[in-house]
């Protein structure tokens, strides 16, 4: 019996240490980056070192503490900038430095929140920033450099990279991509978005097209 708190112990020692060596080590993931992986430069290994750092937590840690205040707690050491009473019951959230949620802020099981992409050899970096009250369901994909305003939900969706939204609104089941027009009277994280908000719904056979 005595496994189970030595276990626990270790757990907690691994979230503390692991989020306080990046820190110290400046293992982060640059932001705002489109790089060949194959140059291989030292932003890069730092990043890869980062991932793999994230992912050790993810494994010995992650399913005893995920959706818990000490969860955030350790993504907020680990350089996510969180609000109040926020809820990640995903181990596959990842890029916690490119992460901006506000208060009430909710992730479903199996969501996957990253800031990065890779696509032909390339690696993509952008910060995800969620509004308070948002909420991302159950197998829901968003992508990087998406912004969503208060109280957008997402539900077995999967968001285009860049998006963005000021308004509450719902999305489910298809790839999507919301575009705006600038408004200066309305703000998200101190910047300036729109009020108006245009939804494009994709089917996934046009996807795959």
């Amino acid at each position: 019996m005595s496994f189970i708190p030595a276990y626990l112990v270790f757990a907690l020692a691994l979230m503390l240490l692991s989020a306080a060596a990046t820190r110290a080590l400046g293992w982060r993931a640059p932001s705002r980056v489109d790089v060949a992986i194959a140059e291989l430069e030292w932003p890069l290994l730092d990043w890869m070192r980062y991932l793999v750092s994230i992912h050790l937590v993810r494994v010995f840690a992650g399913t005893l503490f995920r959706a818990t205040p000490l969860w955030s707690f350790y993504m907020r050491l680990n350089g996510a900038r969180l609000g109040r009473r926020v809820y990640v019951n995903s181990l596959s959230v990842t890029d916690h430095n490119l992460l901006e949620f506000g208060d009430d802020v909710v992730i479903g099981e199996g969501a996957h929140v990253s800031g990065h992409t890779i696509e032909g050899g390339r690696l993509k970096t952008a910060p995800v920033r969620l509004g308070s009250q948002v909420t991302i369901g159950l197998q829901s994909i968003v992508g990087i450099g998406v912004e969503a305003g208060w109280a957008f939900k997402w539900a077995r969706s999967v968001s285009s990279p860049s998006s963005r939204s000021s308004s509450p609104a719902f999305t489910s089941g298809f790839p999507f991509a919301l575009s705006s027009r600038q408004d200066p009277d309305s703000t998200v994280f101190g910047k300036s978005w729109c009020k108006s908000i245009s939804m494009s719904v994709t089917g996934l056979s046009k996807v795959n097209e």
